[in-house]
């Protein structure tokens, strides 16, 4: 049957997240936009050792005459494009068709107790494929990410650095991500 293929990621989302400037830079090329290269160091900021964007940034500095109005009518509709881009990225990066689904957490996810659980159907397909990131990690076995296949049965709990390079195949069109965390974590360790 047919094989559709799918990648889990776990970062940013669309109301709180960052990509990186490169990958932004990427994102305003394709609009079309041409900013001057202090726009572009006005906008990034460190993270992790690595220059990135935050979309509270791009809202901060949103106008009728902004460089990055190329991107959309709004800073909502911008950072959709700009996530858009990032997606594409890493569907790229490791090898995935167009079209692929990816779901993702905010990153790093908050060190609070929460959960959070997203599903993904891609009609008539006979199976799934979930690829994970290499840079999947959770703080402990406390902060678990769950696959289950669409009549909930759980086919992988993943926790820590372990287990994140093995795919997993989810037979029929349905799979379900579930993310639960107690909380504890260190910053660098909760992506």
């Amino acid at each position: 049957g047919d094989r559709v293929e799918g990648q889990v990621w776990t970062p940013t989302s669309t109301s709180q997240g960052l990509v990186a400037e490169e990958t932004f830079r990427q994102a305003v090329a394709a609009a079309g936009g041409h900013p001057a290269e202090e726009e572009y160091r006005a906008l990034a900021v460190e993270v992790g050792g690595q220059q990135a964007v935050l979309r509270t940034s791009l809202e901060g500095v949103w106008t009728a005459g902004s460089p990055w109005i190329c991107l959309g009518g709004s800073p909502a509709e911008a950072w959709t494009r700009v996530i858009a881009a990032a997606q594409g990225e890493v569907c790229s990066k490791h090898g995935l068709p167009i079209g692929a689904q990816v779901v993702q957490t905010p990153h790093p996810y908050e060190t609070r107790r929460h959960s959070w659980t997203e599903q993904v159907c891609i009609k008539g397909a006979s199976q799934l494929l979930v690829v994970f990131s290499t840079d999947c990690v959770t703080y402990d076995a406390y902060a678990q990410v769950t696959v289950s296949d669409g009549n909930a049965q759980v086919l992988k709990q993943l926790s820590g650095t372990d287990g994140w390079a093995e795919s997993v195949t989810v037979d029929g069109d349905t799979a379900s991500f579930t993310f639960v965390t107690d909380g504890d974590g260190d910053p660098d360790k909760r992506w």
